[in-house]
This record gives structure tokens, sequence and C-alpha cells, in this order.
């Protein structure tokens, strides 16, 4: 993948969602969760924090630095719906 960010970028981004999307799916296979076959990679990313508890609504107000952690969450969401928008 990094090698291909001069010379072939649309390949360093393919692999980078497919990167990703295993991630994901890994993930959510050792928690034996049902992946529904049509799920892109938002659906992935969503399904993956919410198992995780990492979205947003799972941070209390009462965490140190909470709205902060809130940013970084919803950006991490932003980034893998880019990723996804730049490969299609």
């Amino acid at each position: 993948m990094e090698s291909s960010v001069i010379n072939d970028p649309d390949l360093a981004i393919g692999t980078a969602k497919e990167l990703v999307e295993t991630g994901c799916k890994t993930i959510l296979s050792d928690w034996a969760i049902d992946i529904p076959k049509s799920a892109d990679l938002p659906q992935l990313i969503k399904l993956t924090c919410k198992q995780l508890e990492l979205t947003p609504d799972d941070i209390s107000d009462k965490v140190k630095a909470a709205e902060t952690i809130k940013k970084v969450l919803g950006s991490l969401a932003a980034l893998t719906q880019g990723i996804a928008e730049l490969r299609n």
C-alpha cells in the first residue's frame, strides 16, 4: 500500500479500504456478530465501533476529556466514510 501511494494511488486507496474492511470483519467475527453480506465500509465501521463501545454515545460525559474523545471517534467515522467515497 505504501509503495503504491506515488505510482498507483487508486491501488493505495483500494488497499486501505480493504485493510479497514478486513479489520472490522475480523473483530466482528471474533465476537460472533453476524455480518450482513451487503454491508459496506461505513456499516462495518458502525457495527465494529458499537461492538467495541467506541461510539460517541458510549463515552460518559464524566470521562476525562470526553468531548475530545467524542470528536476523535466522530472523525474516525468520517475518515472511513471518506476512504469509501474515494475508492468508489
